[in-house]
């Protein structure tokens, strides 16, 4: 499904990588004439890492642009005042001790807000052919998100044009969250990340509805939509999520 911004959906905040380390994925880190993006080039062994600058009070609507392509979005200013650091290292579903809930799981994305305050952890496996499973996700000391079904969140293979779309719910109490997601890589080009230069890039433009449900009756429907940039070897490169 195509969908373009909407004015109901404010952005809130932006993530930016500054610098990236995937062990698995160097070689995927130049330009290349075709532009598609493939699962197994998300960073997924122990080790690798990104750090990002995120902000909540950057307005970056005039940077997306439209969708098609050629483009060129420029990312590369530098960090604010007001912004935070965030760093996102690939760990084993292990590290946390919260890994009994997400069995099939094979890594996490362990995220902390520079120095040392850990965020959250979010577990996936690659599978050939299909894509990336997202297992779920779990907020020390607050709470366990495990999806089901798990979603295969990135295909195996995306291209300019690429439509996938899932449903999944969580469950935690007397609540329910049933995600509808839509995603639609709806333009190509050149993104500039800060520090970094420039990386052949496919713009992903998400719309997710959530159904909230409180001991199985209907309460209330909440939107969120995110424009993503995938670059081989940085996942998401720049990130921009907005909720109505």
């Amino acid at each position: 499904m195509n969908v373009s911004i909407q004015s109901t959906y404010p952005l809130v905040i932006v993530r930016i990588t500054c610098y990236g380390l995937c062990l698995s994925c160097l070689v995927g880190l130049s330009a290349r004439a075709q532009i598609t993006f493939a699962a197994d080039k998300l960073p997924a062994v122990v080790g690798d890492f990104v750090e990002e600058y995120v902000s909540t009070d950057t307005d970056p609507s005039s940077k997306i642009g439209p969708t098609g392509g050629p483009q060129a979005w420029d990312f590369s200013y530098a960090l604010q005042s007001g912004d935070i650091i965030r760093r996102m290292d690939i760990v084993s579903p292990t590290n946390g001790g919260y890994q009994a809930s997400f069995p099939q799981a094979t890594y996490a994305e362990r995220y902390t807000d520079m120095p040392d305050n850990v965020l959250e952890w979010d577990y996936y496996n690659i599978v050939i052919n299909a894509g990336r499973y997202y297992f779920g996700s779990c907020v020390p000391n607050t709470v366990t998100n495990v999806f089901s079904p798990p979603p295969i969140d990135i295909p195996a293979v995306v291209g300019y044009g690429t439509n996938w779309s899932y449903t999944t719910t969580t469950t935690f109490g007397p609540y329910t969250d049933q995600d509808n997601v839509s995603a639609t890589a709806d333009a190509f080009g050149t993104v500039i990340l800060p520090e970094l230069g420039s990386f052949q890039a496919l713009r992903v433009n998400q719309v997710t509805s959530t159904l909230v449900f409180i001991s199985g009756q209907y309460f209330y429907t909440t939107y969120l939509r995110e424009y993503y940039w995938l670059v081989p070897g940085f996942d998401k490169a720049v990130h921009i999520v907005s909720q109505a």
